[in-house]
């Protein structure tokens, strides 16, 4: 995890938005900026790598309080997709602080999503680095495109059960925002540790930090939301598997029907009509609600091809 300073004293972290050509990087990045207020990011650029300056990638900079005393900002970057600059992408993974595992909804784009990982992986190696000690999310993009069973498919082989997982729709600007926040307090919460650790600095103010990220993205959601139809069931920027990410296999093998006090206090308030989805699929309203009042709604899909018997 790479700790490093501006010229101008500030303590910049690196993020980066990963994934396969026309997954929805650059389309993420853009609905980003626009999202934000003006005086918590600066201009977005197209800045040249290092290895050829023929490729291009696409940055911009939010400032987000400080840390240790100084000041910091994410410097946030899309990677460059296509075949060939494996090395170039490779390169702009040094000293990176935190990672938008952008992955496409379709089920079409199964293998090349894979591919992208298994790159990212490699690459990530080769600096001593891995996907489970880094700070994760995974963006679940063009959630309008794909369907549920086969985005939880990929999810399982993807193979990072512990990452926060959010489903977007980039041109629209759905749902990115929640995306780059949890990363940030992903990010911040690890450079302060970093920071605390070091004999150079004492403890640091970690509400101090995080109020910063929450008024620097936060109310772009906010804001969002406020545009947003309330009707839509399914592309509401819905976080999947409610507030937590999808369990193991393994684990999901284990899962008996749980009580509700096991649920964290939610229990069912309604459920639609249910709507075929293919040919062996079918897709449910549902509303949950909390101890305190609070609505979750949500869709549950359901595959009834792993039941069926090859034999019928």
């Amino acid at each position: 995890m790479a700790l490093s300073s501006s010229p101008k004293g500030a303590v910049t972290a690196q993020v980066v938005y990963w994934g396969a050509e026309k997954s929805g990087k650059r389309s993420s990045l853009r609905a980003v900026h626009e999202k934000l207020k003006a005086d918590h990011r600066g201009p977005l650029r197209t800045v040249p790598t290092r290895l050829d300056p023929t490729i291009l990638y696409e940055t911009f900079t939010i400032q987000i309080g400080q840390i240790a005393g100084s000041p910091m900002q994410l410097d946030v970057i899309s990677m460059p997709g296509g075949i060939g600059l494996e090395t170039t992408r490779k390169q702009l993974l040094d000293q990176v602080d935190g990672i938008i595992l952008v992955l496409d909804a379709q089920a079409d784009r199964l293998e090349e999503n894979l591919a992208s990982v298994a790159e990212l992986r490699e690459s990530l190696a080769s600096y001593g680095q891995s996907l489970e000690e880094i700070p994760v999310v995974i963006q679940y993009n063009k959630r309008d495109l794909g369907e549920a069973f086969s985005i939880e498919a990929l999810h399982r082989r993807v193979g990072l059960p512990e990452a926060a997982v959010f489903e977007t729709v980039a041109t629209e600007h759905s749902g990115v925002l929640q995306v780059l926040t949890t990363l940030s307090k992903g990010v911040v919460r690890t450079l302060r540790e970093t920071a605390e650790r070091s004999s150079l600095h004492g403890p640091t103010s970690a509400g101090e930090t995080d109020l910063a990220v929450r008024d620097a993205l936060e109310a772009g959601i906010l804001d969002e939301a406020a545009e947003s139809n309330s009707g839509d069931l399914m592309m509401q920027n819905t976080r999947l598997a409610l507030e937590d990410s999808w369990p193991a296999p393994e684990e999901q093998e284990k899962e008996q029907s749980p009580a509700p006090s096991q649920a964290k206090g939610l229990k069912i308030l309604s459920v639609g009509m249910a709507q075929a989805v293919g040919q062996l699929g079918l897709r449910v309203p549902v509303v949950l609600g909390d101890e305190r009042g609070e609505r979750t709604r949500l869709a549950l899909t359901i595959s009834l091809e792993p039941l069926l018997d090859d034999e019928i």
